[in-house]
């Protein structure tokens, strides 16, 4: 009996023959979102659990995205086309906290990279904890643990 429920209990860890991951099926992908909506408004008469087929095998998906996922992407779509939601790279877009110093920072970037000088991760976080100082209008997330210090620090010199 023991060895009856040992064996039924490997088979549901990684790695039997039972065991299967989870596979990705959102269409995170800007460009697979975007072309959903656009085939919606190309045909406008196809359901959307064909969107979903189509989805799949034009973007390669391992299993058919979710009517619901659809549902969603042609109910945002305003959102989804939009410009600011990126250019089609980025599986989550980033969200800019202040665009004066978003223009700053590119600009400064550009600058010191035409004269050959090549950037770190550090510095540049550096540089935009500097730039944050002088707009004071970006916004500090709660997750960022540099960010959380360096809004601690401007706390204090604000005392």
């Amino acid at each position: 009996m023991r060895r009856l429920l040992a064996k039924s209990r490997s088979s549901t860890y990684p790695g039997s023959s039972r065991y299967q991951a989870r596979t990705e099926v959102s269409l995170g992908n800007p460009k697979a979102k975007r072309g959903i909506i656009q085939k919606a408004m190309d045909c406008p008469n196809m359901m959307q659990y064909e969107l979903a087929a189509w989805a799949k095998s034009t973007y390669k998906l391992k299993k058919t995205p979710p009517q619901s996922t659809v549902s969603d992407n042609i109910k945002n779509a305003d959102v989804i086309m939009s410009d600011e939601y990126g250019d089609g790279n980025r599986y989550r877009p980033l969200r800019v906290t202040s665009l004066p110093l978003e223009r700053t920072l590119i600009e400064w970037i550009q600058k010191v990279e035409s004269q050959g000088v090549c950037l770190s991760r550090e510095l540049i976080k550096m540089n935009a904890r500097d730039i944050q100082r002088e707009c004071c209008d970006a916004r500090v997330k709660r997750g960022d643990e540099i960010d959380r210090k360096a809004y601690a620090v401007d706390q204090l010199l604000a005392m």
